[in-house]
């Protein structure tokens, strides 16, 4: 039999070599064929294209049969010509191959036949094309252009711009590159695309296998397209699909056939994208694909030929087309140039070792008995196995051998990708739950189901890696469902509607970033590279409305973007080339004034118009143009975030005869003291601000201010009394006391997690600049009403829920994951919120003085970047909050806010407390607002900063993203050049990344270098001019009468219902208990108090940190504020602000003379109008009076003047932050403690002026004082503005106490009075009643308690819900005995390894315990860097675990704050083979201890430890820890109670006993069988139980130990309880384990 194969290339090769199989083919032509095809046939040289010379050559030589390849001679009728000839041929004739010769007859067949495909429409007008493009752009973004004609597959263009459709138009009308003028707009698809290659006889339709093509030349889909660089089959992610792709696109493609009577006889090959709205044709070709054919012919179980003419005959019903299971690569080798070009006549080597491997050939040739390239797409090198990652192997390595010189191959064909899907198991599934009701209750939408999952793509990993990863880290086989590759393409086409969530790119990712950290320690290689997606599926009846209200429910566009449920990227790789655009702004200096107003307009820059044409006068006078990278920095220089030029701005005040007298009293004041000052700067708003604190300094009143060019944070010098934790010694020592407030209101506004997590770390950093070590924060924020209907929404608002539960979820991560406690949580709700929010963190700091070094940077000082890498994350942050929020915010600000790596910080801490690190440091800056050109540039005046060297997260990042780009936790230090040795060192043992990035030098110049070249050049002076010199004109009006403290003289008790319901005033509980309070062992007041936790602590109160000592001194902290009340009248409300801040440290026990202010202001975007800035300056009056008065300054701040939306705008606000030092011992609480005590009000001196007499004040502040340390008072509470009696209310809660008062005023905001429970009267105490056992009785008249509790606890419980209150059943035993507790002998030491993993936060507070209890510890931090650092880090951690006594694992946040994360990180390094080692020697050969507390608990139960006191991975049926029942953190003092004391660790302890323990966890709850419950029971393996539940732990297990007594894991955190704190909380005690502990080690018996 004699067979005619027409064509030449690849396709062509292997039909051949497939057909050649058969033995009745005696001969093969190939017309042309290429250098390859001659090895099994003969090659004649007649084009594919002629015809008639084809046509002629079958009937001369006798031809059986024709097969044709290429498409242009079925388009031309080849077909057609060789059956009038009685010729027998494959291939479809003319008419059914127009399917391919033409776009717009694929189009109309498919819209004829109702087959689904990309809208469209098709023109051979110029005009119309482009119109119609352009309104799909302006539409989609993006579309795609299609030449109607045959292009060799090069004839379509994506397109995304106008300028890219003007250039595709000119190739088609201009330079006429295809054949017609006829052009296709086509809506743009998403999905992943499949080929399907079929035969079709006309009746009869049997698929090959599916195949996945590589158009694009280079990895990743980048570059122009080609002809197919590779393929492989199956196409794994499409076998899924394919009954459906049957059913929608091939079984109509063949009744479409007939129904046009179109006799379609030979290969059609379907290009079909599968997308979120199932698979939809891109394309038909009439003919086998290449490369697809070298693959799909490798996987026919059958003869092709038979099957080939079977089709050309009208009988291929009477033929079996069947596939194998093998698994295909086919690699395409192009030459140099290609598609642009190609380069021919290149010598081709082959080595014949190529094993089964086969070379199709395409472009080749023989010149002179060599093999030469003749084409584009030269070789095609394809590879069989039985799985692909054989087949891939196989592959490349032949394709490597294969020389040839400019030669290109893709390197990511084949399913180089696992896909993995992680869902929730039933019972453990919270989190769909609560999504499903949340929908139908805020959207109205009710659905059958909703199914969460996490999904990751994993590149770089074998399938057994990418297996043992899934199985073990990304899921946990108690909990949850996974999904792998086939199984995850399986579950993702059944899905009903999906909907997928990624980050933007750039943001950073908390899942993925410890899925790298873990694959790393698991694997010991950093090949992963992953992506991660939340993915939704909506099952039910959903419409496209209700879909849309849901993705725009759950996805904010400012960080997150829509993803692609179906397509595996080829890689995940990025290659960006570096990118040294920095472009000039032509003609800058030439512009006219009229041109330079055009283009500030269209710039939106930060500054002035003035400041514009200053710089423009600047540059004329240098001879050059600005360029960008210049230009992008003056701006954030000069911003008002960075540069206060509001607030700087100088005033020319003018007061309205009106004014109240007490205004215009306090403005002479204030020019007094200006006078007093011989003050010359222009009057402004921070003069009046700031004033106060030169003027107390002079007088001598307040002279322990610290003052230095480098201070970033309030800092005042105090001494304190700290106790060595083994000597007992006491000893004085001389501290710095730091504290800093912050807003991210722009950035929390538009993305509420990110931008409130940045807030706390971004104020951290600050004092942390100035070495100090951040032990305590405060979070205060402004909200509109989140209960509000989300239909209430403004246009182009987050809904105010979405805002402030997302903030808090953002915060309180940042806080709990770096270990800083939050010691007072609250918001405050008003409507002029919805304008724009408020998110304020205040933090604390202390360090030793001795460890800081105030320098002066020097000529040869370098400059270390020390910690996170730079992102586009943060890029326009400072002059971003400078302006107003629009509606365009939303969508246009995502580079603004930056992510937060709370780990990172934590490592910044950590090196920053090294007594060595921290007394080298000259200077400090925090990369905050401005990145690199303001944290670098304010370090000293002459800089050489080296852009090229500072760390990156990705590559391509622009000169001027890289200097102005505010990505988060990296510092800037100035350290001696000989100091960087250590430093490097140092930070290599903290696991943290530095490098040298700047030089300070001579010349006050700030320049900027990428390698040599020279990307700014900028005079110091000139950029602290700051821009022009501002002045404004004031406006000051007389004040509306003030009502504010008689707006209650109405309400009786019959209103407190009322009153206890308002927003402002019901409880916060849920929202503070997510925020941890207790890391650090030094939470002095927790933020909830009494025995029920109810009563919200006024002032927050934490133990000043000095390591390896106890301190008896702490920091108290409160705020002040009422915008309700500074709407009304700006002077009182501003000036109550400081009073309320006062009294409520006053109400603690602090003295007014030890306190310190630092303000917030908040107000509108106020612009040039002279009435709206009288608003600030009467507030900034109101709140000078106040300082004046009780002599206490405000000695930092932060305004933000920015808070305007449209026409709304925020309302008036001034925060009034007050601190002071104390004694612990002295700290009092506003908890009401038992009945019987009495009840009085020190009530403040009102004067007609609407003030108090604060002389007056201060004296009853002392005598309070006084009373409070001779423990005559008890508790004492300052009245807010909830009025006396709901304050009473509160305070009553806690301990559940009642009252019976006489109260003259019930509501109103009386501040300045403080209410107090004492033994004896004493001076200026007026009693009002006392307390009693239950109930509430106000005047004689009871009130209905449970209704008043009920109103007040559960207002936000729609926002906040509670605790589930479920307590589980109680099958444990209490068990005594001591069978487990071997007698030791006695030894004088016990030696304590701590671990400090990544995320690990309680350290310090495990090893102070231990060292207190007689410990020798050492804490060890595991450094994961690199793929070599961490084998080594495991390593040295086996080996020291074996050394060591006890090995403790204190708690934190491993894998991040990632849900589903937690402790996996450290679960993965306790399984690998040398911890496991090292864990048998320590305890079963040692019998040595194991403790893990919290997240270290999570660890010993993810990594086997416990219950089982061994390493392996879980089981479906393992106990696990998992999220508490309510979905949230949980963060307060639980009851225990002890089960067993049969364990080292126990043997103090008595069981039956009950310990009050704080806890903070989101993932606490136990998960078990009662089987398994029944035998932990049995094996006495219970160590604790909760008596108060806070997480629905089954069986109410809240701590294990192993069979052999020696690992104990509990979630409770005993080693942060000492004496003397949580003094707000009764009968809170140290549970001697840790003792235990250390005892039984050392031989000691109970």
């Amino acid at each position: 039999m004699k067979v005619l194969i027409v064509g030449g290339g690849g396709r062509e090769h292997a039909i051949g070599a497939s057909i050649a199989q058969n033995k009745k083919v005696d001969k093969i032509y190939f017309a042309p064929g290429n250098g390859g095809t001659d090895a099994i046939g003969e090659n004649i040289s007649i084009s594919a294209e002629d015809i008639s010379a084809l046509l002629k050559f079958a009937k001369d030589m006798a031809v059986d049969f024709t097969i044709v390849g290429p498409e242009a001679p079925l388009v031309d009728g080849i077909v057609d010509a060789f059956e009038e000839e009685g010729l027998l041929i494959f291939g479809p004739n003319q008419q059914a191959a127009e399917l391919e010769g033409s776009k717009a007859a694929t189009k109309s067949f498919c819209t004829r036949h109702h087959i689904p495909t990309a809208g469209y429409m098709e023109s051979d007008n110029r005009d119309a094309i482009r119109q119609a493009a352009v309104n799909m752009l302006e539409e989609k973004g993006v579309c795609v252009l299609k030449a109607d004609g045959l292009a060799a597959g090069k004839g379509v263009a994506i397109v995304y711009d106008e300028g890219a459709v003007d250039a595709f138009l000119n190739d088609v009308f201009v330079d006429k590159k295809f054949d017609g003028d006829r052009v296709v707009v086509e809506e743009f698809l998403e999905g992943f695309e499949m080929s399907l290659l079929a035969f079709c006889d006309g009746k009869t339709i049997k698929p090959l296998s599916t195949a996945k093509d590589h158009k694009s030349i280079y990895e990743g889909g980048r570059g122009p397209n080609t002809g197919g660089m590779g393929t492989y089959a199956p196409n794994v992610e499409a076998l899924p699909l394919l009954d459906r792709i049957d059913d929608v696109l091939v079984k109509p493609f063949l009744k479409g056939l007939q129904d046009d009577s179109m006799d379609y006889r030979g290969l059609i090959f379907m290009g079909i994208m599968i997308g979120d709205d199932g698979p939809q044709i891109l394309e038909y070709n009439c003919r086998f694909g290449d490369p697809e054919t070298q693959s799909v012919l490798e996987r026919l179980d059958g003869d092709l030929l038979d099957i080939m003419m079977a089709t050309a005959k009208g009988e291929l019903s009477s033929v079996e087309v069947k596939e194998n299971d093998k698994k295909v690569v086919s690699l395409t080798l192009a030459s140099g140039g290609y598609p642009a070009s190609s380069e021919k006549g290149v010598p081709i080597t082959i080595p014949e070792d190529l094993g089964d491997v086969k070379v199709f050939h395409a472009g080749t040739a023989k010149k002179d008995g060599q093999l030469v390239t003749a084409g584009g797409r030269v070789l095609t090198v394809t590879a069989v196995a039985d799985d692909f990652e054989t087949a891939m192997e196989k592959a490349y390595d032949a394709a490597d051998k294969i020389e040839f010189e400019h030669k290109q191959i893709r390197r990511d064909i084949g399913p180089k990708l696992s896909r993995v899907y992680v869902g929730r198991k039933a019972g453990f599934n919270n989190g769909e739950l609560a999504l499903k009701d949340s929908l139908k209750e805020e959207l109205g939408i009710s659905l059958d189901d909703v199914k969460v999952y996490a999904r990751y793509d994993l590149e770089g990993l074998t399938l057994d890696e990418a297996e043992r990863l899934a199985k073990e880290v990304l899921s946990e086989a108690p909990s949850d469902v996974v999904y792998v590759n086939e199984d995850a393409f399986k579950l993702q086409s059944e899905m009903d509607r999906g909907l997928v969530v990624e980050y933007q790119p750039g943001q950073y990712d908390q899942r993925n970033a410890g899925v790298m950290d873990t694959a790393t320690a698991m694997f010991g290689h950093t090949h992963l590279t992953s992506k991660t997606a939340t993915v939704y599926d909506f099952r039910g009846n959903l419409d496209e409305k209700d879909y849309g209200n849901i993705v725009n429910h759950l996805v904010n566009s400012v960080d997150q973007k829509i993803g692609s449920l179906f397509g595996v990227p080829t890689t995940l790789r990025e290659e960006s080339p570096q990118n040294l655009e920095n472009p000039v702004v032509e003609g800058f200096t030439d512009w006219s004034e009229e041109e330079l107003k055009e283009h500030f307009d269209a710039m939106e820059l930060a500054m002035s118009m003035e400041d514009f044409a200053f710089i423009q006068k600047h540059f004329q006078s240098l001879g050059r143009d600005i360029n960008e990278t210049e230009l992008a920095i003056l701006d954030t220089y000069w911003s008002d975030h960075c540069r206060h030029t509001t607030f700087n701005t100088a005033l020319d005040i003018d007061f309205d005869e009106k004014v109240s007298p007490v205004i215009k009293e306090a403005f002479d004041r204030y020019m007094g003291t200006r006078e007093a000052l011989n003050r010359k700067k222009p009057v402004s708003l921070m003069d009046v601000g700031t004033l106060v604190a030169k003027y107390l300094k002079k007088e001598g009143i307040k002279t322990n201010i610290e003052e230095s060019e480098e201070i970033n944070a309030c800092s005042i010098h105090i001494e304190l009394e700290a106790t060595d934790l083994k000597s007992g010694e006491k000893e004085t020592i001389p501290y710095l006391l730091m504290f800093k407030n912050e807003t991210h209101n722009h950035p929390t506004e538009i993305e509420p997690y990110g931008g409130a997590s940045t807030c706390l770390g971004g104020c951290i950093r600050d004092p942390l600049s100035g070495r100090a070590y951040v032990y305590q924060a405060l979070r205060l924020t402004g909200s509109g009403d989140p209960t509000m209907p989300i239909e209430d929404t403004w246009e182009s608002k987050l809904p105010q829920k979405k805002i402030t539960t997302e903030a808090a979820d953002g915060y309180a991560s940042y806080g709990n994951q770096i270990g800083i406690p939050a010691g007072l949580v609250e918001e405050l709700y008003h409507p002029g919120y919805m304008a724009k929010r408020m998110e304020i963190g205040a933090v604390v700091g202390a360090v030793a003085t001795e460890n800081v070094w105030r320098g002066t940077p020097e000529a040869g000082d370098i400059i270390l970047l020390m910690g996170g890498r730079t992102g586009r994350d943060g890029v326009g942050g400072a002059t971003g909050s400078s302006k107003e929020h629009t509606a365009a915010s939303l969508t246009t600000a995502s580079a603004e806010v930056q992510k937060g790596n709370a780990p990172q910080e934590r490592k910044l801490l950590r090196l920053f407390r090294n007594l060595d690190i921290a007394s080298k440091i000259k200077r400090c800056n925090d990369f905050g607002a401005g990145g690199v050109s303001v944290a670098i540039g304010e370090l000293a005046d002459g800089l050489k900063i080296h852009l090229d060297r500072v760390p990156l997260k990705y590559d391509g990042l622009s000169p001027r993203e890289i200097a102005i780009s505010e990505s988060q936790e990296r510092m800037a230090v100035v350290i001696q050049k000989k100091d960087l040795d250590f430093f490097r060192a140092m930070s290599d043992e903290e696991n943290l990344e530095m490098t040298v990035v700047a030089e300070v030098t001579e010349e006050p110049a700030m320049r900027m270098y990428y390698g040599d070249r020279l990307i700014v050049d900028l005079d110091r002076a000139f950029i602290e001019t700051a821009g022009v010199d501002r002045s404004q004109k004031v406006e000051v009006e007389g004040d509306a009468m003030s009502h504010f403290f008689h707006r209650y003289n109405d309400y009786t008790t019959k209103d407190i219902l009322k009153r206890m319901a308002d927003l402002d005033i019901v409880s916060q509980k849920n929202l503070i208990e997510k925020f941890d309070n207790s890391v650090g062992r030094g939470t002095v007041l927790m933020p909830l108090g009494g025995k029920y936790q109810l009563t919200p602590t006024q002032a927050m109160a934490g133990l000043i940190p000095v390591e390896n000592k106890r301190s008896d001194t702490a920091s108290v902290m409160s705020f002040g504020a009422n915008p309700e009340f500074l709407s009304e009248n700006q002077y009182l409300g501003a000036y109550y602000a400081v009073v309320e801040s006062v009294a409520k440290l006053v109400a603690t026990g602090a003295d007014i003379r030890d306190m310190y202010f630092t303000f917030q202001e908040y107000f509108e975007k106020l612009g040039e109008g002279p009435k709206r800035w009288q608003k600030p300056l009467k507030a900034l009056l109101g709140a000078f009076d106040a300082c004046m008065d009780f002599e206490v300054p405000p000695i930092g701040g932060k305004d933000s003047m920015s808070g305007t939306f449209r026409d709304k705008d925020v309302p008036p606000t001034l925060v009034s932050f007050a601190i002071a030092p104390m004694k612990s011992k002295n700290v009092v609480s506003n908890v009401f403690q038992k009945a019987g005590n009495k009840l009085g009000i020190l009530k403040a001196t009102r004067l007609d002026d609407g003030k108090i007499d604060i002389e007056a004040f201060k004296a009853m502040a002392d005598t309070l004082r006084g009373e409070m340390e001779k423990g005559n008072v008890l508790s004492a509470a300052a009245v807010t503005r909830y009025g006396t009696l709901p304050g009473m209310i509160i305070s009553a809660l806690g301990n559940d106490v009642g009252f019976d008062v006489q109260l003259d005023d019930l509501y109103n905001a009386l501040y300045g009075d403080i209410i107090v429970e004492y033994k004896e009267a004493f001076d200026g105490v007026e009693e009002i009643g006392e307390l009693k056992e239950k109930g509430y009785t106000v005047n004689g008249e009871s009130l209905d308690r449970e209704a008043i509790f009920k109103a007040y606890r559960y207002g936000l419980e729609s926002v906040f819900p509670s605790e589930k209150e479920q307590k589980g059943e109680d099958i444990r035993k209490i068990q005594k005995g001591n069978d487990r507790i071997a007698a030791r002998e006695a030894k004088d030491d016990c030696r304590v390894l701590i671990a400090c993993f990544p995320g690990t936060n309680s350290e310090y507070d495990t090893s102070d315990v231990f060292t207190k209890a007689g410990a020798d510890t050492e804490v060890f931090v595991f450094r994961n860097q690199t793929a070599e650092e961490t084998v080594r880090s495991i390593e040295t951690l086996a080996a020291k675990v074996k050394e060591a006594d006890i090995f403790a694992i204190p708690g934190g946040f491993s894998f991040s704050d990632e849900p589903d994360g937690s402790a996996k990180f450290i679960a993965a390094i306790l399984r690998t083979d040398a911890m496991k080692e090292a864990m048998d020697v320590l305890v079963k050969e040692k019998k040595g201890l194991v403790l893990g507390i919290c997240n270290g608990f999570q660890a010993l139960i993810k990594s086997g430890y416990l219950p089982f006191g061994e390493g392996r991975a879980q089981a479906d049926d393992s106990p696990t820890l998992t999220f508490n029942d309510n979905s949230r953190h949980v963060a307060r003092i639980v009851e225990t109670e002890v089960a067993t004391n049969d364990s080292p660790w126990l043997m103090y302890l008595n069981p039956g006993d009950r310990y009050m323990v704080p806890v903070s966890h989101g993932e606490g709850r136990l998960v078990c069988s009662k089987e398994q419950a029944e035998e932990l029971v049995e094996n006495n393996q219970i160590a604790f139980t909760y008596v108060d539940n806070p997480n629905g732990s089954f069986f109410n297990i809240e701590g294990l130990v192993s069979r052999d007594g020696h690992i104990l894991g509990k979630m409770g955190h005993i080693e942060r309880v000492e004496d003397d704190l949580y003094k707000n909380i009764p009968d809170v005690h140290v549970m001697p384990v840790i003792q235990a502990g250390v005892d039984y080690i050392k031989g000691k018996q109970n």
